[in-house]
């Protein structure tokens, strides 16, 4: 399970950077998949992850399992 969110590059940039709101938001959606994952676990589910994309690293030549390499945290 995916929970897949893209920002322009320099928001990115920045949020591996320092604290900003992008870096807030994916520590928060971090914890949410790490919850998700907890509680999913409980039912036989599925691991949830979370990536935080850069704008122009989305082409109609990269494949999902690229991203998740690249972006997945």
């Amino acid at each position: 399970m995916l929970m897949i969110e893209t920002k322009k590059a320099s928001e990115v940039i920045a949020a591996h950077e320092s604290e900003t709101e992008v870096k807030a938001k994916a520590d928060q959606a971090v914890v949410w998949c790490k919850n998700a994952t907890d509680d999913s676990n409980k039912v036989g589910g599925k691991l949830w992850r979370y990536l935080l994309i850069p704008h122009d690293a989305v082409a109609a030549n990269v494949t999902l399992e690229n991203l998740i390499s690249r972006f997945g945290v």
